[in-house]
């Protein structure tokens, strides 16, 4: 799809764990802390979805994430939960961190007074997307405006087959694998993890196993502060906070650029990275998705 963005846990640090961070970040696949020969497992993309609260109003929908192999998100957990850490938080969710429309906080883990300090909040985002541009291979993410599929809406069933986050979600998949099988030219396994709950679930399944794509696996991004059961036997997966992250920067960055305003830093320090994959849909894009999904088209209505 042509699409194309505007342009735009912490442990504690000893000598040892610098060691062998240092001595996986170089070596690769051929260090372990035993000093035997490691093989990667495979890949990992992790995304999430971010919209504006009523995609009929206003705005857009991003899905966005990183990828990396599972050996290199298993490292970045260290930096990350250090960020946390400084920072006296349990973890990152953007909807917690976000300031109400009067300017107060909202409950959660960032409730304190300290969280309406701009500067605290700048650092903070900040410190976090450095741990990605450190760890992750990649970012990819694609953009829907919500008239774009508001005007699919007006000439077929699209709502039947797709809605932005089953897309979007399909289009980061394409990327990952491209990005993985073309430019890093690997064959190794790709698991595509999305955050649960997002609607949508099942049109995404559908929409993956059309381009031939692996099922979409479902996670959790945070523990239960209860400590459940469940986050032994089915923990979850902490790099889903980042994409949550990313996803929102991107949509933020769309409301952002449309009122000539300058790119936040956190935004920017994602583009340093060295494979960067932000795509916008298209109207060519959408109409190829309806013909080739063979989307009925709504008859025209006589007045």
């Amino acid at each position: 799809m042509g699409y194309s963005l505007a342009t735009p846990a912490w442990v504690y640090w000893s000598p040892l764990y610098e060691a062998e961070r240092f001595a996986r970040s170089y070596w690769g696949n051929a260090y372990s802390d035993k000093n035997l020969m490691i093989a990667l497992t495979g890949y990992r993309a992790v995304l999430d979805y971010s919209a504006d609260h009523d995609l009929f109003i206003f705005g857009g929908a991003v899905v966005a994430g990183f990828v990396s192999t599972v050996e290199q998100w298993s490292l970045w957990e260290g930096d990350w939960n250090k960020v946390l850490h400084t920072f006296e938080v349990p973890y990152f969710h953007r909807k917690e961190f976000e300031l109400l429309k009067d300017g107060s906080l909202p409950k959660g883990a960032f409730r304190d007074e300290q969280w309406k300090d701009e500067g605290r909040r700048r650092d903070f985002v900040y410190a976090l997307a450095h741990t990605l541009k450190t760890w992750a291979s990649g970012t990819v993410g694609a953009y829907m405006p919500k008239q774009m599929y508001r005007d699919a809406l007006l000439v077929s069933e699209s709502d039947k087959t797709f809605n932005p986050y089953a897309e979007c979600g399909r289009q980061c998949a394409l990327f990952t694998k491209a990005f993985v099988r073309e430019t890093l030219a690997s064959d190794l396994p790709i698991v595509y993890v999305f955050e649960d709950g997002d609607k949508g679930k099942g049109q995404l399944f559908d929409m993956m196993k059309r381009s031939e794509l692996p099922s979409p696996v479902f996670k959790r991004p945070r523990f239960n502060p209860k400590k459940t059961e469940l986050d032994k036997l089915d923990p979850p997966i902490i790099a889903l906070q980042a994409a949550d992250l990313l996803a929102a920067e991107l949509r933020r960055w769309k409301v952002d650029s449309s009122q000539k305003k300058r790119m936040r830093q956190s935004l920017k320090v994602f583009l340093d990275m060295k494979h960067i994959v932000w795509k916008e849909c298209t109207y060519t894009d959408i109409a190829r998705l309806i013909h080739s999904a063979q989307i009925p088209r709504k008859k025209a209505r006589i007045a």
